[in-house]
């Protein structure tokens, strides 16, 4: 068993820093927070875990609306990474993310692009490699992978995986490739949920 351990630390900046954000949606307020996070390395951050960025002395500015006296990220969200440089872009919608949603390396090349509807992943996504070639392609339904999922071999080799899914369980076989683009082995694997 993995131990993921999450420290969070929060400062929140003057007022003056935040106002080349633009505007909120109506009663919406800017927020800008500079944070630091410590994590196990390695450890996949799991969907749910609201991330402004995982670099130290990153920054994430968005809006933010009250809902039942609590301030909820609501409208277009930026984080940047210490140097100034893009982290994540999307919106939320009353706290979840909805949306297009893309991310960077610090190189300044694409993580990955998607969408999310009301906190949960939909349609296709595309994951890159940090050399900017393509690492996966996904689709969800729901929040669930649903349809084809291939993955690629680092700086531009060809396939590696390629499986389907249905309501995020696996569905028939999936098939494996050796770097010099032979197949390797076809696998029936059971119905297991991945998210």
């Amino acid at each position: 068993m993995r131990l993921v351990v999450f420290a969070v630390f929060l400062v929140l900046l003057p007022t003056a820093a935040v106002v080349a954000f633009g505007p909120c949606p109506s009663g919406g307020e800017v927020v800008e927070r500079r944070t630091a996070f410590g994590f196990t390395p390695g450890a996949r951050i799991p969907d749910t875990f609201d991330v402004a960025c995982l670099d130290e002395g990153c920054r994430a500015t968005w809006c933010a609306k009250r809902v039942d006296g609590e301030l909820l990220k609501h409208g277009r969200f930026t984080s940047r990474y210490a140097n100034g440089g893009r982290y994540f872009e999307g919106h939320y919608l009353e706290g979840r993310r909805h949306g297009h949603w893309k991310a960077w390396f610090q190189n300044g090349r694409t993580s990955y692009t998607g969408q999310w509807r009301h906190g949960r992943r939909i349609g296709r996504w595309r994951l890159f490699h940090l050399d900017g070639t393509l690492s996966a392609e996904e689709t969800y339904r729901r929040g669930q992978l649903h349809g084809r999922r291939t993955h690629y071999f680092f700086r531009g080799g060809g396939k590696s995986f390629e499986g389907y899914y249905e309501h995020g369980r696996i569905v028939g076989q999936h098939r494996y490739w050796n770097r010099d683009g032979t197949r390797d082995t076809d696998r029936e694997i059971g119905s297991s949920v991945i998210q």
